[in-house]
């Protein structure tokens, strides 16, 4: 039996992703005509896209890269999320110097404990507001992020057979 591809499951789906696209885009204060020409679409096939009330409003799979690239990374952040995975960017030590990258994960890691304390701030009244859940998430992500780069920056320097599959740019 085929689905109904307008079934509830479906356009709940449709709509959240809909949602997170023009958030997205929001979030950068783009105006969606300049949108619209990064992606190479039209202006109004990109707010088709963005109409949570529409029934056929499913953004294209093969644009997702692009709009990663060009617009914002929160859409993917978004469907990788809605897939049950936690998505930071790729670890990468960019050719600093042994300091400079040291000195960058000394300070991330400082970031990472003041995000700690606006933790413990947001839930000192057993209440977590939508704002302060998302501004959590956004720390929480650069604190995996920045523990990432410190396990990449270890492996650099490290005498051990490292994972081929792993790639520190130097």
């Amino acid at each position: 039996m085929m689905r109904n591809h307008h079934d509830w499951e479906n356009l709940e789906e449709s709509r959240h992703i809909s949602l997170a696209l023009y958030q997205a885009i929001n979030a950068t204060g783009m105006h969606l005509s300049r949108a619209a020409k990064e992606l190479g679409v039209t202006e109004w096939l990109l707010y088709k896209w963005t109409d949570c009330d529409s029934a056929n409003n499913n953004f294209p799979l093969y644009l997702l890269r692009r709009f990663t690239k060009r617009i914002s990374d929160e859409l993917i952040k978004v469907v990788a999320k809605r897939c049950g995975y936690l998505l930071v960017p790729e670890p990468r030590v960019n050719g600093k110097v042994e300091d400079e990258a040291l000195d960058l994960i000394c300070k991330e890691l400082r970031e990472n404990t003041e995000a700690l304390e606006r933790f413990k701030d947001a839930i000192s009244n057993k209440k977590v507001t939508p704002k302060e859940m998302r501004a959590l998430e956004r720390e929480i992500d650069d604190a995996i992020a920045t523990l990432l780069l410190l396990r990449e920056y270890a492996r650099a320097f490290s005498v051990a057979p490292i994972n081929p599959n792993l790639e520190v740019v130097e």
